[in-house]
């Protein structure tokens, strides 16, 4: 049931009490066990008769038993609208006990169906014979003059085969950027910035991944398909679940492409190193800059990455000081001081 049965009786009881329904039995009535007998009438003349040891209800099971016959007969008439009943005296064992007449109505569903069966036999006994269709499987075109394009003046324009999403018709004109910063080492330590249009966004641009891969989403290649080129190795057979957790991720709504992948990329991590984190949050976030800073900034940016960080703040894992730092750290990874 969609609801408690203990809070049905309770608002049962109170209905009674408030109707002025004894709901108590009397003191001689307590001594014996009620027993009162049924009968059910149904509509094609068939009849059932039944012993009932206590007030209980003949047609649901709902409440565990009654105080009164009053109560009963409430019920009846408040909860079994769709049948009639009639209460009598009756002897039992020459004794007089109640006696319920309940008239069972006709179940609808069986009519409909009498109703409908009914009507297709007459159907296949009145339909007249019909006669055969033979069916010309090359009609000429003066036979349909509608199906000829001169006849409606119609230009027929060959058409090129829509475009899959999948695989873009054509690459994208390329942003603007700035100079990759040249380390002083000689060492091509810097990643390349993003589009001037956003720098503190990802790096990627549409179709984000790289030549000679393709999404499978219907909607076309997004930023988090960029996590299915890191290796799944280190879970081993814990793939399933970290890929399993991921989707969920993608699948939020109201929610930024470049925040679903820094949840998935903390997933990730925190997966095998949530002993790090506990033992100290501030080494703990530095480390998972250290091992996914190039992720961050490829698919997530500078201005995702901030809000995860703004997150711990608020949970208290992190402390003001520490989430500067951090973008400090991060910042140096990337050369952000660099772009021009």
């Amino acid at each position: 049931m969609p609801f408690l049965r203990r809070n049905v009786i309770k608002s049962f009881r109170a209905m009674c009490v408030e109707c002025g329904i004894p709901t108590a039995a009397s003191q001689e009535s307590q001594k014996y066990p009620p027993i009162f007998s049924v009968t059910y009438s149904h509509h094609d003349g068939q009849r059932h008769d039944a012993k009932v040891d206590s007030w209980h209800c003949p047609l649901c099971h709902i409440f565990n038993g009654f105080s009164t016959q009053k109560m009963l007969e409430a019920h009846l008439e408040w909860d079994h609208e769709e049948c009639d009943f009639v209460w009598n005296k009756k002897l039992f064992r020459g004794i007089e006990i109640p006696h319920l007449i309940i008239n069972v109505p006709q179940d609808p569903g069986s009519s409909s169906e009498e109703l409908s069966s009914s009507s297709e036999s007459e159907r296949e006994t009145t339909a007249p014979p019909q006669s055969p269709i033979f069916l010309n499987r090359s009609p000429s075109p003066e036979q349909k003059p509608f199906l000829r394009a001169s006849s409606m003046n119609v230009v027929v324009k060959e058409q090129s085969p829509p475009s899959s999403p999948l695989r873009p018709s054509q690459a994208p004109p390329p942003s603007r950027r700035p100079e990759r910063p040249v380390d002083r080492t000689g060492q091509n330590r810097y990643p390349t910035p993003p589009p001037y249009e956003n720098l503190e966004g990802p790096s990627a641009v549409y179709p984000y991944l790289p030549p000679g891969e393709y999404s499978a989403r219907p909607g076309g290649p997004k930023l988090y398909d960029l996590l299915n080129t890191l290796s799944m190795e280190p879970f081993g057979v814990m793939k399933w679940f970290v890929l399993d957790k991921e989707e969920e991720i993608f699948e939020l709504c109201d929610v930024r492409d470049e925040d679903k992948v820094m949840q998935a990329l903390w997933a990730r991590w925190i997966i095998l190193n949530r002993n790090k984190f506990i033992s100290n949050y501030f080494l703990g976030v530095q480390a998972f800059i250290t091992q996914y800073w190039r992720e961050i900034h490829k698919a997530a940016g500078f201005s995702a990455l901030r809000v995860w960080l703004l997150v711990l703040v608020s949970n208290r894992f992190l402390t003001g000081p520490q989430f500067f730092d951090i973008l400090k750290y991060y910042t140096d990874q990337t050369g952000m001081d660099l772009w021009k």
